[in-house]
């Protein structure tokens, strides 16, 4: 997980999750690794923090984040198809 210098900072003080290690640090980002297994509560701490933060790994759990960033009711059919092309 890739964050923003600032958002860095919080997490360094209150970590997500008790493996979190930074593995990489720049003053514009930090790169978060985590041994865990992903749950709804962390899919929405994420979802809350939007373009400050970015999922590198495991790439199934990217795309579904990037799916629910770019959900839109009006588009619930155009996402449900690109979702099931995902899966062929």
């Amino acid at each position: 997980m890739i964050l923003s210098a600032e958002q860095a900072k919080y997490l360094e003080s209150l970590p997500l999750h008790p493996s979190q290690t930074a593995v990489e640090i720049t003053p514009e980002y930090t790169v978060f690794h985590y041994r865990l297994v992903p749950t709804f509560d962390l899919k929405q701490e994420i979802l809350s923090r939007g373009s400050t933060l970015e999922v590198l790994e495991p790439e199934w759990y990217r795309n579904e984040i990037i799916k629910a960033l770019l959900y839109k009711p009006e588009e619930w059919k155009e996402i449900w198809n690109w979702v099931k092309d995902l899966k062929q």
